[in-house]
């Protein structure tokens, strides 16, 4: 089994917040390629959302970036260019741009090792990381060129759900589609169907994830000049983007808000039939893999009764509640079935 370094570890830790509780929760067996993948996610996202490069040069380092996690070099190393140009072009102007944590920029400095060690897993195991790393930098790669200029007066939006489903699968979707490939290899078996049902509700439960943080990201996404709210919701209730700047537009937009709120908890209810698919003997995995939904269903409450367009208004899970729902997740783990009648009872009190 391959380890993670200790410094690489301790970054993982800076970089990676609450999602370190559930590493730490999973088998052994699939940690590796679960670190792995996430600090090349999160360098990646670095590069996507500095603002110390221009749009051409994030554009080509993310491309590079994603060449480079599909091809398996002969000798297990990488060029170490990226690295050297990368850290170059971003120290251009200072010793380290400002919007990048120190964590982040050490990352950074880190680069080639996290590759290296990509390479170090068997292939079939490394063709998986590379192929949701693939996907993801596709998302990012995308945001850049649809959001190509910063406007918080006239932000850019999505054109429709069917755009809005394909950025929450890039960027979450995709994700709980890896998870489960890597469970199924290494940790256990199921039939055909079973497998493409696992992979059906890996796939929905992360597209929720990310529409929730669409939902509570909505006005800083404004701010900087984006609106993942799809052009054909706001013109059902003749809105434009900019109105969402104008916190009187919510009387309008809170139908279409609504909306989204209920489809984010329908695909939502999806992640305790995922965890019910989860042989009772991985407890640690049941665990690790509820967490995210209980905190998914405690935003989307906040969410529901929070002031939609008033950009003074931060939704925010306290660490306490946090803690709150990983020590209730010790008690209700072996029945799923009652977090998903919650769910239900939520969707019934939007509709």
């Amino acid at each position: 089994m391959i380890n993670i370094p200790l410094e690489l570890n301790e970054l993982l830790k800076k970089t990676s917040r609450s999602f370190f509780l559930t590493l730490n929760a999973v088998p052994a067996k699939i940690r590796p390629h679960l670190s792995i993948a996430y600090l090349l996610a999160r360098a990646a996202d670095t590069i996507a959302d500095t603002d110390a490069l221009a749009e051409a040069q994030k554009l080509a380092y993310l491309e590079r970036l994603q060449t480079m996690v599909r091809t398996r070099p002969d000798d297990h190393k990488i060029p170490t260019d990226f690295c050297h140009d990368l850290i170059a072009d971003l120290t251009k102007l200072s010793s380290k741009p400002a919007n990048i944590s120190q964590a982040e920029y050490q990352l950074l400095l880190k680069f080639d090792d996290v590759l290296n060690i990509l390479f170090l897993f068997e292939r079939p195991d490394q063709e998986l990381i590379g192929q949701v790393l693939s996907v993801i930098i596709s998302g990012q790669i995308s945001d850049i060129k649809k959001f190509n200029r910063k406007n918080s007066k006239a932000p850019s939006a999505l054109e429709s759900l069917r755009e809005l489903d394909e950025y929450t699968y890039k960027v979450a979707g995709c994700v709980g589609e890896f998870w489960t490939q890597l469970c199924l290899k290494h940790l256990f078996k199921l039939s055909q169907d079973q497998t493409q049902q696992m992979l059906n509700y890996g796939i929905s439960y992360g597209k929720a994830l990310q529409l929730i943080n669409v939902l509570r990201d909505l006005k800083t996404d404004l701010k900087n000049g984006r609106c993942y709210i799809p052009v054909e919701l706001l013109s059902q209730v003749k809105l434009q983007p900019q109105d969402l700047m104008n916190p009187g537009s919510e009387p309008l937009f809170k139908p279409v808000f609504y909306q989204l709120l209920s489809r984010a908890a329908k695909d939502l209810i999806t992640a305790y039939d995922y965890v019910a698919m989860i042989p009772p003997r991985f407890i640690q995995l049941r665990l690790a893999t509820l967490w995210p939904a209980m905190i998914g269903i405690k935003t989307l409450k906040k969410l529901h009764v929070s002031k939609i367009l008033d950009h003074s208004v931060h939704v925010k899970i306290s660490r306490s509640s946090l803690w709150r729902s990983i020590i209730l997740s010790f008690f209700i783990w072996p029945f799923p079935k009652l977090l998903k009648r919650q769910v239900q009872s939520f969707i019934c009190s939007i509709n």
